[in-house]
């Protein structure tokens, strides 16, 4: 069970106690003595928790990015890992706090489907309409190793309003076509974490960049890893200098038959020449 089954069945858990007492639909409060309904009509609320959610974005029809405004985690020129992985959360909500909000911190390697590790999970309160900043060391080992990581935060809380937006992940990758040049290749490690034989379908959402994905489809046995080639072109109208750069994302993304989503990467092209 994941992290975010375990989150909706606790809600629906706690729903389902609530719903068991005859109040009118009003709301509750519980003594010694049972389910008391208090005179107000007013419905109950919960908080609206919320990050950047990849799988929100693709859902609402925008160009998702692997690269989240809500979580910072590399330095660029050169590219290289921060000592902390820093998090943004709001709760939504501009009248109900968000009180005993579970943080759960994971970290894999770069790539799509690769196992995440939980690290740490961190409880905060958050006022309504507010926003924390939350970091999470990065382990030492990790330094040692490829600066290209994945970090992912999944939010938990029994009354949030919308579950959809309550995981997020950064899964990146960024350089210079000084040192690249305009037309290079990057590979990307796609793995099925699962003991059964599954399809996954990669794709490159929507950019002005010239693209393609070797394999674009591979039947992966249990576990089975494979390296995929994300081929890119920066076309003749794009042109940066050293002081002006232009900033461009080339994002993938590994799909299940179901259309279920796997994951994604991003590289941050950054034209300078």
């Amino acid at each position: 069970m994941t992290l975010k089954d375990t989150a909706l069945r606790i809600r629906e858990n706690a729903l389902s106690i609530l719903n068991k007492c005859n109040c009118g639909g009003k709301p509750r409060v519980f003594s010694d003595r049972g389910c008391n309904s208090l005179v107000t009509n007013t419905p109950l609320e919960g908080p609206d928790l919320a990050t950047y959610s990849q799988e929100l974005e693709l859902l609402n029809g925008n160009i998702a990015t692997w690269n989240s405004p809500d979580i910072s985690t590399n330095w660029w020129n050169p590219f290289r890992l921060m000592p902390e992985a820093v998090f943004k959360v709001r709760n939504l909500s501009g009248d109900v706090a968000a009180i005993g909000v579970l943080l759960h911190y994971s970290i894999s390697q770069f790539g799509i489907g690769t196992r995440k590790q939980l690290k740490l999970t961190k409880r905060v309160n958050i006022s309504p309409a507010a926003e924390v900043e939350l970091r999470f060391p990065l382990d030492p080992s990790t330094f040692a190793g490829d600066p290209r990581i994945g970090v992912h935060l999944e939010i938990e809380h029994p009354f949030d309003r919308n579950v959809i937006n309550n995981y997020g992940s950064q899964v990146h990758d960024q350089g210079y076509t000084s040192q690249s040049g305009r037309e290079f290749t990057i590979q990307v490690p796609i793995l099925n974490d699962s003991n059964s034989s599954r399809e996954i379908k990669l794709s490159i959402l929507s950019t002005d960049m010239e693209c393609s994905v070797i394999p674009a489809t591979h039947l992966f046995a249990p576990q089975e890893q494979v390296m995929a080639s994300l081929n890119i072109r920066v076309p003749s109208f794009l042109v940066g200098t050293p002081e002006a750069n232009v900033i461009r994302e080339v994002t993938m993304v590994g799909r299940l038959s179901t259309n279920d989503l796997v994951g994604g990467v991003t590289r941050i092209v950054c034209i300078d020449s």
